[in-house]
């Protein structure tokens, strides 16, 4: 019989057919693989059905944003165990409140349970959400060896740890809750010791991650930020610890006052629960667990009655006196065993666990959809019915059903997506922010530590992008904890977050330890803005600069030299400074972008444009101060912003109701990142991708390019929010911009030694505010001959009336400042009465015009050279506006009405709030501080005092409210001051309480005309010289509320070859503060 013969039609249908059913069975194949391995992980994950305690170790891993997967660094690292994710711990407890199985939770502590005070505010209210959904069924308890070593760093632990119901410590271990303390160290002086020359541009005062490169001293603005964030800080621990331990707030300023602590100290301090090792407490919490459930079943039992519905629970009793002496019992024999052990569950394997739980959930509901998925992809094609049952298929149609099927079969699949659950996108942005995708170098600083803590542009905007086109996407979670970097980044990031509100999707932020700057630029626009207490948020302005090496080099005979085609193609290059053009070009730049970002967040938020000047200026803010200033919406975490998310796209609250979908980062595993660069893709999948473009040449691309924040200096300013939501500074987090520091410095020359960890302590807490480079002319001043002008105080009845009388030019001025004042100024001088001369209205302008009365009367008398001697000067507070116009940076009618407006503005300001200054003699400034924050913790808030003016050792002057000047008086002697002196003045002078004046202070300003000054003139804010006109008028308008540095003047002047000096006008206030100083130095009163 001879064989059939097939045409090639019939052999590759035969084929297709015979390869679309071995695809089938390679599928079952699979999906019968996979069901085994699933089977061995429910197995691993398997939770004890009879109740365990939920273990949370943070004391050999912290928790992190994000946490990616760790490829290589596990291999180079075998010992280091990978950090948990803080929304997956937060979940875990959550779930754990309502899981009753969990009968306990115990947390093994160390001294750095997270980064920052934020992240550990986030696991204190995850605590306190556990122990109210879990009521008295599961107690929690905290174990730790010891809250910080060595005296210090145990703060973040035990705020934590206060959150629990007990806390238990290893009976020699401390209790470290010193507190916060912030460290400056400033490297102006090593830069010039090499020939380093900073060159950077700052919008405003407060924006200072680049001061400790080019100031020697800690400024006003710096000072009076960061003792402001360090207050709220300060607050926000000493309530929650208070709330938590049941102690009053003051007990608890008191522990932290008298720490580090012994057990036993604690013990009595009502700090810890008890002293026990590490095996003890162990048993104590099982025992715990064990005995509650026993006790909570006999209620349960006794509390049944016939009238109680089915569905109904019975109350659970309070533990109260009783729980308190189980807890006794348990005590009393710590090493007993429990007579049921309750087993312990790291919260690693809970987290599995509930994972394969919501896996199972969602595959069971997503079945029908696989299964119509295989049916689609078999139709027509013959196979058996036992093998079509056997994969859960149904029987096959006939075909006029499988075509009427076909038909219908979009109509299903948009029903399918209209019941899809709805979905919440989250995006977690960590880190640095930069255009495009990141640093691509293996040697960026920023990017050795972990990868994926970058915040890349393009990556960001691809995520953003697809939330707003996914239909299922109804809401976006921001979480940032960014401190900024990249203007045009933020920027472009800013216009997505737009777009997705245009599109109906609200967009709420949620602020982890720190969304400052850039991070702020992009949260500005959401629909909401939630942010912990202690998340450090603002930073509105921008800062951008260099430093420049090329005479550095020339020193060690290295030569170098730039060939360009452009006049700014070497605007960029850390061998040369910016030229007079090129600094106009970046301070125009630098003020566009500065101008933007305040009209982002006026836009973004509904603020009016002097509210955003007012909160901007580069200041940073605790989420707490943020809050009150509008600058945030709410107080809370990652649930809270989740649930008004929820709550602003109308879907349901309840739990499961709704997707939560992370979209960014995604992680990447670093091989599948090799097989798409060896298939020529690029990191985002794309094959073919467009090289990124080359930094442009010119300053204003490399400005806008490389923006506010420099590379360098983000990571500066990182350390120091890390440093200040901790409480103490980690290495770590300075170990980046040492690197990268030490690096440039070795760079310059071959000769310069230094090690790693001598750059770390320079590298530390590094903020000051910033001095534009077009502002540096005076930068190496050398002062010979100084003249000094004095302040408010110094006016007597009588002054000037010999001057005027004998020296015409004194009297003109006279004349010339009555008629802009309206009342005979020199008359008030020569007759009084005393008390209206000494109103700060009227004593100001006359300290004015008298001081620069004595300059006419030195002139008459020694000529004109004895006049004009001074190559530098300075003045006592309101006398800087008269050293200003002996440098002829300001005219004398300006300066007369500055100096009317300034006294009578700050008038106002003492009589719409009372509040005083006291003078304490006798002690150090360190001292004087601590006795003002004693005296602020007796006082009402808003009543505190701080340090006005450091005059000189043992001569310091403090301002605050009249109750905090009191206590002050009060406590002076305990701290073994030698006497105090209430100063007649209106107010409290250089401090929050001038805010008014200082807003009209800064509108005249803005209107008057200032010259750059012949001669540098000592500013009281820094101790430094200005020469750029807006930097003057910004440093006159912070004086009013920053404390006066005039000790720090006089020392810098010193320090730096001064010789001689004079004191121009009347009383010899200034000469008397020179002689505590140095009683050697030479200095001469020109007295009126």
């Amino acid at each position: 019989m001879a064989a059939p013969e097939y045409g090639a039609g019939y052999i590759r249908w035969r084929v297709n057919r015979s390869l679309r059913n071995i695809g089938l069975f390679v599928v079952a194949g699979g999906a019968l693989a996979t069901w085994a391995a699933r089977r061995r992980l429910a197995a691993a994950t398997a939770l004890p059905e009879d109740g365990f305690v939920l273990e949370l170790d943070l004391e050999q891993q912290g928790v992190a944003e994000h946490v990616s997967g760790r490829g290589l660094r596990a291999l180079l690292s075998p010992g280091a165990r990978k950090p948990l994710q803080l929304s997956a711990v937060v979940d875990a407890l959550r779930a754990a409140g309502d899981d009753e199985r969990v009968k306990g939770l115990l947390a093994l502590l160390g001294a750095q349970p997270a980064s920052g005070l934020a992240q550990v505010q986030e696991l204190r209210s995850a605590v306190a959400e556990f122990r109210r959904r879990a009521g008295d069924r599961a107690p929690t308890v905290a174990y730790a060896d010891a809250f910080g070593e060595g005296g210090s760093g145990g703060t973040a632990a035990f705020y934590l740890a206060s959150a629990f119901d007990h806390i238990f410590l290893q009976p020699t271990g401390l209790v470290s809750v010193t507190g916060l303390a912030a460290q400056g160290i400033y490297a102006r002086g090593f830069l010039e010791r090499w020939s380093v020359k900073p060159a950077f541009f700052a919008r405003e005062e407060y924006k200072n991650a680049a001061s400790f490169l080019l100031n020697r001293t800690p400024s006003g603005a710096e000072r009076e930020a960061l003792l402001a964030i360090l207050t709220s800080l300060s607050g926000q621990l000493v309530r929650g610890i208070a709330q938590g331990r049941g102690l009053t707030e003051k007990q608890v300023r008191k522990a932290i006052d008298s720490a580090p602590h012994l057990a036993g100290d604690a013990l009595e301090l009502g700090l810890v629960d008890g002293a026990l090792f590490r095996d003890q407490a162990v048993k104590v919490a099982q025992r715990l667990a064990a005995a509650n459930t026993a006790r909570l079943a006999a209620a349960v039992a006794a509390a049944r009655l016939p009238a109680l519905k089915p569905d109904a629970a019975p109350e659970r009793p309070a533990a109260g006196a009783a729980g308190a002496e189980l807890l006794a019992q348990l005590l009393a024999d710590p090493d007993a065993e429990p007579s049921k052990p309750v087993k312990l569950v790291p919260v690693q394997r809970y987290l599995a666990a509930l994972k394969e739980d919501k896996r199972a959930k969602e595959a069971a509901a997503a079945r029908q959809v696989l299964l119509d998925r295989l049916q689609a992809a078999v139709q027509g094609t013959v196979v058996s019915s036992a093998y079509r049952q056997a994969i859960g298929l149904p029987a096959v149609e006939a075909e006029g059903a499988q075509q009427a099927k076909q038909e219908e079969k979009p109509k299903a699949e948009a029903a399918e997506v209209s019941a899809a659950l709805p979905t919440v996108a989250t995006l977690t942005l960590q880190g640095p922010i930069y255009l495009g995708t990141g640093p691509s170098t293996p040697f960026n600083p920023l990017a050795a530590r972990d990868p994926q803590q970058k915040v890349a542009s393009l990556e960001v905007i691809r995520a953003l992008r697809k939330a707003r086109e996914d239909k299922a996407v109804k809401a976006v979670v921001l979480r940032i904890d960014s401190p900024g970097g990249s203007a045009a980044a933020s920027d472009a990031i800013h216009r997505e977050v737009l777009l997705l509100r245009k599109a109906g999707k609200p967009v709420v932020v949620s602020m982890g330890n720190a969304a400052a700057s850039g991070g702020y630029f992009i949260a500005a626009p959401a629909s909401a803005i939630v942010a912990q207490p202690g998340s450090i948020t603002g930073s509105i302005g921008v800062l951008a600069g260099k430093l420049v090496f090329g005479e550095a080099l020339q020193a060690y005979n290295i030569n170098s030299a730039i060939f360009k085609v452009g006049r700014n193609a070497d605007a960029a290059s850390p061998l040369i400074g910016f030229d007079r053009a090129q600094r106009r070009k970046m301070d125009a730049l630098i003020d566009s972008v500065y101008a933007q970002f305040k009209q982002r967040v006026e836009e973004g938020r509904g603020l009016s444009a002097k509210a955003v000047a007012k909160v901007a200026k580069g200041r940073v803010w605790t989420g707490e101060q943020a809050l009150e200033l509008g600058l945030v919406d709410r107080l809370g975490g990652l649930a809270e912003a989740l649930a008004l998310a929820k709550e602003q796209a109308g879907l349901p609250l309840e739990e499961g109701a709704v997707r939560i979908k992370q979209v960014y980062p995604r992680h990447k595993s670093p091989l599948s990142q090799m097989v798409k660069l060896a298939r020529g893709e690029s990191q985002e999948g794309g094959a073919g991708g467009a090289p990124e473009a080359a930094p442009a040449a010119a300053a204003a691309a490399w400005a806008a390019a490389a923006a506010p924040l420099g590379l360098q200096l983000t990571a500066g300013e990182w350390a120091l929010l890390q440093q200040l939501h901790s409480g103490s500074l980690a290495p770590q987090c300075v170990d980046p911009v040492a690197e990268r520091l030490a690096a440039s410095l070795m760079a310059s020359t071959a000769a310069v030694r230094v090690t790693r960890a001598g750059v770390a302590r320079q590298a530390r807490s590094r903020h000051l505010t910033v001095q534009a480079s077009s502002d540096a002319k005076f930068a190496d001043y050398k002062p010979k001959v100084a003249f000094f002008f004095p302040g408010q105080g110094a006016q007597t009845v009588g002054m000037a009336k010999e001057a005027a009388e004998a020296v015409p030019a004194a009297k003109q001025l006279f004349e010339r400042a009555s008629d802009i004042l309206g009342y005979d100024l020199l008359a008030v001088c020569a007759e009084g009465p005393k008390e209206k001369l000494d109103l700060t209205a009227v004593s100001q302008p006359a300290i004015y015009v008298a001081s620069l009365a004595a300059l006419e009367k030195l002139k008459a008398e020694q000529g004109e050279a004895a006049a004009a001697a001074a190559d530098v000067c300075a003045g006592l507070s309101l006398g800087e506006y008269t050293a200003l116009t002996y440098a002829g940076a300001i005219d004398f009618e300006d300066g007369v009405r500055l100096v009317k407006l300034r006294g009578e503005s700050m008038q106002a300001a003492a009589d719409a709030q009372p509040s005083g200054m006291v003078s304490v003699i006798g002690l150090s400034a360190d001292k004087v501080a601590e006795l003002c924050e004693a005296a602020s913790a007796e006082v009402p808030a808003g009543q505190g005092v701080r340090i006005a003016n450091y005059l000189c050792n043992g001569n310091y002057a403090v301002s605050g409210g009249i109750a905090g000047c009191e206590a002050v008086e009060k406590l002076a002697k305990s701290f073994k001051a030698r006497m105090t002196v209430r100063l007649a003045v209106a107010g409290a002078f250089h401090t929050d309480f001038m805010a008014p004046a200082r807003e009209k202070l800064q509108e005249a300003l803005a209107g008057t005309a200032i010259q750059e000054p012949r001669i540098p003139v000592i500013s009281n804010v820094d101790a430094a010289p200005h020469s750029d006109p807006d930097t003057i008028k910004q440093i006159l308008a912070t004086q009013l509320t920053a404390p006066v540095q005039f000790e720090g003047s006089i020392k810098a002047l010193l320090e730096r070859g001064l010789e001689r000096s004079y004191e121009i006008g009347p009383n010899k206030v200034i000469a008397g503060i020179m002689k505590r100083i140095d009683k050697a130095h030479n200095i001469e009163n020109v007295t009126v």
